[in-house]
């Protein structure tokens, strides 16, 4: 399940990826008291194969357990991070009432953070070059100017609907493009193995 699914949707952008959650189950005798509880071998090939670190050792030495049950601790509740991890400030766990596992809190400190808000958007215009999309686009055209009539100047029409419908129907087709070229990585790094 690891191997498969987890690095299908890590394929893009493992730098800066932070993955966690409560994984139930464990990597090394070293997150659990008992003896009965099994190591993971696929989240350890996982990790090990993309080179992934775990967050709470990059800030801590010792472990420390999120899940307590029948006098034994397990750390089940873990982050996993790449480069990223060398901005981590802090990282400690929370004891909460509501649930049987602790919150693993982490902070970072990220340097150059872009600024939230809209951002201008820019056409690929490669895309025009296809004759599938332009063959797609004039469809799309002719509905679009449908509306025109419905605004009081084309001018309006331009600006409230048109550029909006164009704007729209070039992202969708960019990502789309974007899901197909991660496939193809993802394929790539798993034939490679």
């Amino acid at each position: 399940m690891f191997n498969n699914e987890l690095l299908y949707y890590l394929r893009n952008n493992l730098t800066n990826t932070i993955i966690g959650g409560d994984w139930n189950c464990i990597l090394s005798k070293r997150d659990c008291e008992s003896n009965s509880m099994q190591v993971s071998k696929s989240l350890t090939n996982l990790v090990r194969s993309v080179q992934l670190k775990d967050a709470w050792f990059i800030k801590n030495r010792n472990p420390e357990y999120t899940y307590i049950r029948n006098n034994y601790g397990s750390r089940l509740d873990r982050f996993y991070v790449k480069e990223i991890g060398k901005f981590i400030n802090n990282i400690n766990l929370c004891h909460v009432n509501f649930s049987d596992h602790s919150c693993v809190m982490m902070s970072l400190d990220l340097p150059n953070l872009p600024k939230m808000g809209k951002y201008y958007w820019k056409m690929n215009v490669e895309l025009l070059n296809r004759i599938d999309i332009k063959d797609d686009f004039k469809k799309e055209w002719s509905k679009i100017k449908l509306s025109i009539n419905n605004y009081e100047s084309i001018n309006t029409w331009w600006d409230m609907h048109a550029k909006i419908q164009i704007r729209n129907f070039f992202i969708d087709i960019e990502k789309e493009n974007q899901m197909k070229f991660g496939l193809l990585q993802y394929l790539e790094i798993k034939l490679n193995r």
